[in-house]
C-alpha cells in the first residue's frame, strides 16, 4: 500500500459494528470496509471495551444481543455528543423504535435491508454529525472576532508576532504563550487553533486555576462506572478536544500532582478514564499560556513539563511596548464595541489620545477595552473627552508623566524647563477636568496665559 493509500485509509470514518450473528457481521464488515474503518464486536461487553479505547464516528448495532435488549445501552454509545448510532433489528416494533430514537439513536433499520440503503443511512448520519460540529465551530468563531485586540498592527513587534503565529499554527507541536495579564494570550491560542489544520475541530479551554484538587482527574480525563453497565460515563476535557486543540490557560497555576499526569499524557498521547481498564488514544494539540517565569525554580513548575510545552514559545508584548499601534487598536476596538453595544461610533480627542499615550496600561488590552466600553455607553456628543475617563487612569498619568519625562530622555539629555512646563500644564489641565478657570487658578496664571500655554502643548 502506497503512502497516499495509507493516508486515505487512516482518514476514513471509524465505525463500530455490534452484531452477534457472525455471518451477517462478516458480510456487513466486508461491505462497509470500503468506506469506513470497521471494528466488530459480537457482545455488548466487548463493544463497550472498544468504545472506551477508540473515538468512533458511527455505531451500527443490533438491538437484540445475547445479553438482552441493547436499547438502554444506546446513551453510553452516543459518546461526546458527535457520535451517531444507527440501530437494526429483525423484529421491528414501533414501541422499540420510539425508545431507541428517544435514547439517542439517529435512525432505525428493519432487517432485511439493502446494503445501499444502509450506506445511505450511515452517510446521512455522518453528515448530520459534521454539520453539528461545523455549527459549533462557527459559533466559536463569531465569539473570537470580538477578541481583545487585532493582530494587524504595523509596528515591528506586531508584524513579527503575526508571522510567528502564522508559522506555528501549521504545526502540531505544543506552543507556550507568554505575556502579562490582559495581553491577549487566550485570543492568540484561539487564532493558532483557527488557522491550523485542526480549525474545524473542537477548541477546549482548561482554566487551570479552577481545577479542583479532589476531582481534577475526572474533569480532565473523565470517568466511567466501575460496576453498573447502564451508568453514564463522564467525558473529560481532554477527550472532548479529540481532533482539535486543548488549551491550558495560566498553566503555572497547575498543582504538582496535576503536572505529573499532564506530562504522562503529553508523552504517551493516551489517557485513561477513572474506572476504565484500558487507555484511550487521543489526538489533540496542546497549547498553554502563562504570565509567570516557569523556568524559574521558585515558581514550583516541573522542568520536564516546561521543556515539553516550550517547543515553540510566543511572547506577547504589553500595550505600553507597542504604542505606535495605538491608533489602529483604538479604531478596531471602537468599531467592534459600538457594533456589539449598538451605539454610534465615536472619535477620540487629542487630549484623550495624549493620556492614552502617556498611560502605562497595567491591564493591557483588556483595560483599554474596558475604558472604551465605558466610554461607548457614556458618550453623548460623539467624542471621547477626558472628563469621561476613569479618574484612576488620569491619576496614573499625572503621577507618572513627569518621571517618564526624565526616564524617556536620551542618555546625557535632560528635558528643558519649557518641556517640563508644558507637561505640567497639561497634567493640571487634565486633572481639573479641562476646566480652564480652575486650571488657571491652580497654576496662579490668567486664563489668557493658560490659553497660550495650552496652544503650545505637545
Amino acid at each position: 500500500m502506497t503512502y497516499e493509500e495509507k493516508k486515505a485509509a487512516s482518514e476514513r470514518p471509524l465505525l463500530l459494528l455490534i452484531e452477534d450473528d457472525l455471518t451477517l457481521s462478516g458480510l456487513l464488515g466486508e461491505h462497509l470496509e470500503r468506506s469506513f474503518r470497521v471494528h466488530v464486536a459480537t457482545t455488548l461487553r466487548s463493544a463497550r471495551n472498544l468504545f472506551a479505547s477508540i473515538h468512533f464516528d458511527l455505531v451500527l448495532m443490533d438491538i437484540y444481543m445475547p445479553e438482552g435488549s441493547a436499547v438502554d445501552h444506546i446513551p453510553s454509545f452516543v459518546g461526546n455528543g458527535f457520535t451517531r448510532v444507527v440501530v437494526m433489528t429483525s423484529h421491528p416494533e414501533i414501541s422499540t423504535a420510539i425508545r431507541a430514537i428517544g435514547n439517542g439513536a439517529f435512525d432505525y433499520l428493519s432487517k432485511p435491508f439493502e446494503l445501499e440503503v444502509l450506506e445511505i443511512t450511515l452517510r446521512r448520519a455522518l453528515s448530520h454529525s459534521h454539520l453539528e460540529k461545523r455549527a459549533c465551530v462557527l459559533q466559536r468563531q463569531r465569539v473570537w472576532t470580538s477578541g481583545l485586540m487585532d493582530l494587524d498592527g504595523k509596528s515591528e513587534v506586531r508584524v513579527r508576532l503575526k508571522m510567528e503565529i502564522k508559522k506555528f499554527a501549521q504545526c502540531g507541536t505544543p506552543v507556550l504563550i507568554r505575556g502579562e495579564s490582559g495581553s491577549g494570550k487566550s485570543l492568540v491560542a484561539k487564532i493558532l487553533h483557527r488557522e491550523s489544520p485542526r480549525g474545524d475541530g473542537p477548541f477546549i479551554e482548561v482554566v487551570c486555576s479552577k481545577l479542583r484538587r479532589d476531582s481534577y482527574r475526572a474533569e480532565l480525563f473523565g470517568s466511567e462506572p466501575a460496576d453498573s453497565e447502564l451508568g453514564k460515563k463522564r467525558i473529560g476535557l481532554v477527550e472532548l478536544a479529540q481532533g482539535g486543540t486543548l488549551y491550558f490557560d495560566e498553566i503555572g497555576d497547575l498543582p504538582a500532582e496535576i503536572q505529573e499526569d499532564l506530562l504522562y499524557f503529553l508523552d504517551a498521547g493516551s489517557m485513561r478514564r477513572i474506572g476504565s481498564e484500558g487507555d484511550l488514544d487521543v489526538n489533540v494539540r496542546v497549547l498553554a499560556s502563562t504570565q509567570r517565569d516557569l523556568a524559574n525554580p521558585s515558581e514550583g513548575f516541573r522542568k520536564d513539563l516546561f521543556y515539553r510545552l516550550n517547543v515553540f514559545s510566543l511572547f506577547l508584548p504589553s500595550l505600553r511596548h507597542c504604542k505606535d499601534d495605538l491608533p489602529h487598536f483604538l479604531e478596531k476596538m471602537i468599531s467592534d464595541l459600538c457594533e456589539q453595544l449598538q451605539r454610534k461610533p465615536f472619535s477620540v480627542s487629542r487630549d484623550v489620545f495624549r493620556v492614552f499615550q502617556a498611560y502605562d496600561w497595567p491591564g493591557n488590552f483588556r483595560e483599554l477595552r474596558n475604558v472604551l466600553e465605558r466610554a461607548a455607553i457614556l458618550i453623548e456628543n460623539g467624542e471621547l473627552n477626558t472628563d469621561i475617563l476613569p479618574i484612576d487612569l488620569v491619576d496614573g498619568v499625572t503621577q507618572g508623566c513627569l518621571f517618564n519625562c526624565f526616564c524617556n530622555s536620551k542618555e546625557g539629555h535632560f528635558p528643558s524647563l519649557a518641556e517640563l512646563e508644558r507637561a505640567y500644564v497639561s497634567l493640571v489641565y487634565l486633572r481639573s477636568a479641562q476646566n480652564k478657570s480652575r486650571t488657571a487658578e491652580m497654576l496662579g496664571i490668567t486664563r489668557q496665559t493658560l490659553r497660550q500655554k495650552l496652544s503650545t502643548r505637545v
